[in-house]
C-alpha cells in the first residue's frame, strides 16, 4: 500500500485487474474545471494522479508515491516530476504529465522534444549513480490532448492526434516503458477517447512495481 494511505485490502495482480476501476472521467472533469477557474497546470492533472495513487494502494507492493517530486539530472541539476514512486529511498518509477489545449500544431515539435530530454535526463542520472534507483526505473508520460478540428484535421496526410500516436509508440521503444495519450473536449463533460490506454498505462506500471518489490507471482 501507499505510504500513509489508508490500508485496503490486498489483491493479487490477477483479481486486482478485474477490479480496478481506471474511468478518467473524473479526472477529465477535473482537469477542465480546474482550467476554467485559471489554477496553474499542475492541479489540472491532479485527478490522474489520484487514479494511479488508488491503483498502488490495491496493489500487493508496499511504496511510497509522491507528487512533485524533485530528481536528480543527469544534464541539469533537477527536474520535478509529477509523480514519483519509491521503494524505501530507492527509486522505481516516474511519471510526466502534459496537456496540450489549442495551438497543438505549433506545440507538437516542442512537447515531443521536451520528453524526449526529460526521458533521457534521469536514465542517464539513474546510470551513472546521480539518483538511487532500481536497475532501469519504470517511465511513464501521460498526455492530455483537446479533441478539436485542429487535432483531427489532416495536414500532409496526418493529423496532430495521429502525430502524437506515432512518437509516442517510438518513445516506448527505447525510453518510455509506457505512455498514455487521452482526448478530450470541454463539451463533452468527461467523455474521452483512450481508456483502454490509461488502463494499460497503469497495469504496466503496477506489474512493474510489484515485480520490483519483490511480489510473487499468484499461483
Amino acid at each position: 500500500m501507499i505510504s500513509g494511505g489508508m490500508r485496503r485490502p490486498v489483491l493479487s495482480t490477477a483479481s486486482w485487474m478485474k477490479s480496478f476501476d481506471s474511468d478518467p472521467s473524473k479526472a477529465i472533469k477535473h482537469f477542465w474545471e480546474n482550467r476554467a477557474a485559471g489554477v496553474r497546470r499542475a492541479k489540472h492533472m491532479d485527478g490522474f494522479s489520484a487514479i494511479i495513487s488508488d491503483a498502488l494502494d490495491h496493489s500487493r507492493a508496499a511504496v511510497v508515491v509522491e507528487r512533485n517530486s524533485k530528481l536528480s539530472g543527469y544534464y541539469r541539476a533537477n527536474k520535478i516530476w509529477d509523480l514519483v514512486i519509491f521503494d524505501g529511498e530507492r527509486l522505481l518509477a516516474a511519471i510526466e504529465y502534459k496537456s496540450q489545449v489549442g495551438s497543438a500544431r505549433k506545440n507538437f515539435n516542442n512537447r515531443i522534444e521536451e520528453a524526449l530530454g526529460n526521458a533521457l535526463d534521469i536514465r542517464m542520472a539513474s546510470w551513472t549513480g546521480k539518483i538511487n534507483s532500481c536497475k532501469s526505473p519504470w517511465l511513464g508520460y501521460l498526455f492530455v490532448l483537446e479533441d478539436c478540428e485542429e487535432t483531427r484535421k489532416k495536414s500532409n496526410r496526418s493529423s496532430v492526434q495521429l502525430n502524437y500516436v506515432e512518437s509516442f509508440d517510438k518513445m516506448e521503444q527505447n525510453l518510455y516503458n509506457s505512455t498514455c495519450l487521452l482526448l478530450t473536449s470541454p463539451g463533452n463533460s468527461g467523455m474521452i477517447k483512450g481508456e483502454d490506454s490509461l488502463r494499460r498505462f497503469i497495469i504496466d506500471l503496477v506489474s512493474f512495481i510489484e515485480n520490483e518489490c519483490g511480489v510473487d507471482a499468484p499461483p
